[in-house]
């Protein structure tokens, strides 16, 4: 992505940013609004807490 188009996306993102190669999706830019939306990011992307959340559930 180059800067020019990064600057872009900046000014006018309101939701997440799609990064595609060849016409077809490779990454998602995320913007969180604060910590807890950070934090639930994070945890959503971890497959070790999903480990730990799948124990947990009888």
């Amino acid at each position: 992505m180059s800067r020019r188009t990064l600057r872009r996306s900046k000014r006018s993102a309101a939701g997440p940013i799609v990064i595609t190669r060849n016409g077809k999706p490779v990454a998602v830019l995320l913007a969180p609004e604060d910590d807890e939306d950070l934090e639930r990011i994070l945890l959503a992307r971890s497959l070790r807490f999903r480990s730990l959340l799948d124990k947990s559930r009888p």
